[in-house]
C-alpha cells in the first residue's frame, strides 16, 4: 500500500476503519480489552515505506489504548 495510514478494515456494517481513525482517536475504544486481527500479515509493517511502526493496525490499536492485540505475521488463506 502506498499510503499506510489509509489502510482500512471493512466492518460488518460496511463502515471502514482506517489506521488514521485509530491514531487520531476518532473511535472510542476505551472499553475494548482485546483486538484480534485475523487476516494476511496484519502484524507486519513495510519499514521501507513506513519507518514508524505505529503506522500499522496493531500499532494503531495500541496507540488507541487497546491493551491486548493479536495479529498475524504469516499469510492466512
Amino acid at each position: 500500500m502506498d499510503d499506510p495510514p489509509d489502510s482500512g478494515l471493512y466492518l460488518a456494517n460496511t463502515d471502514r476503519l482506517t489506521v488514521t481513525d485509530l491514531i487520531l482517536g476518532t473511535v472510542d475504544l476505551t472499553q475494548t480489552q482485546m483486538v484480534v486481527l485475523f487476516a494476511c500479515q496484519t502484524g507486519i509493517t513495510d519499514f521501507r515505506k513506513a519507518p514508524n511502526e505505529v503506522v500499522c493496525f496493531s500499532g494503531a490499536f495500541m496507540q488507541a489504548g487497546v491493551p491486548a492485540i493479536i495479529s498475524t505475521l504469516w499469510p492466512v488463506e
